[in-house]
Order: structure tokens, then C-alpha cells, then sequence
């Protein structure tokens, strides 16, 4: 099954139009977990929840997935992405030496009450 990967959420979602393309059917547990799409003040309806191994070029993770009526694709999380090496996240800081700050922020500096 091919899924979109969703960096901003924190679970696994497939939609019941999609699992039931796939050969096998997973159990579904009953699930009591409250889902929040961005922007929304109702939760996602959920049918349930499976545990089953997820797997992309030859990498397999085990990941729950969580089953809603609503929509029509299978949505990956962003740890279950970076997990199966999908996505990779570079966090680059740059710090300037006090005297780049000083030149590039000069008016900030100068005068009374300066900083």
C-alpha cells in the first residue's frame, strides 16, 4: 500500500476505503485513543487500531496504525517515516561572533540606552 507521509503527525492513519484493498485483513483492537485532525474540535472517528510490520526497501519497523472512516489514503508519521529512513531532518544552527552582531546590528549599539 502506498501512504503519504505527514511530518506533522504523531500517528499512523489508514482509512477503511484502503484497508480493505489489502490481501490480508488485520485484527483490529478497540481503541479508546481520541485523534485530533490540525484545526479541528472533533475527533477523527476511529474504528480501531492494528499492530503490523511496516516496510520500505527491505527496512520492516513494526508500527500501530489507526483505522478512521474519514478520508481515503494511509498516512505515515513523521517518526514512523524518519524510522524507515523516508525522511531525514537536518537541524543547522549558525551562530555570529559578537563582532558580525555588533557590525550588522550597529545602530542597536550606539548611543544612550544602547543595549
Amino acid at each position: 500500500v502506498d501512504a503519504l507521509i505527514d511530518t506533522g503527525a504523531s500517528i499512523n492513519v489508514i482509512a477503511t476505503s484502503v484497508l480493505q484493498c489489502i490481501p490480508f485483513q488485520p485484527h483490529l483492537r478497540p481503541t479508546t485513543t481520541q485523534v485530533y485532525t490540525f484545526g479541528s474540535a472533533k475527533p477523527l472517528p476511529l474504528v480501531g487500531v492494528f499492530t503490523t510490520l511496516l516496510s520500505h526497501e527491505g527496512q520492516s519497523i513494526p508500527a500501530k496504525v489507526f483505522v478512521t472512516t474519514m478520508g481515503s489514503d494511509m498516512l505515515l508519521s513523521c517518526r514512523t517515516a524518519e524510522q524507515l529512513n523516508l525522511i531525514s531532518f537536518a537541524f543547522s544552527v549558525h551562530l555570529g561572533t559578537v563582532e558580525n552582531l555588533l557590525t550588522e546590528f550597529q545602530s542597536l549599539f550606539d548611543g544612550i540606552g544602547c543595549l
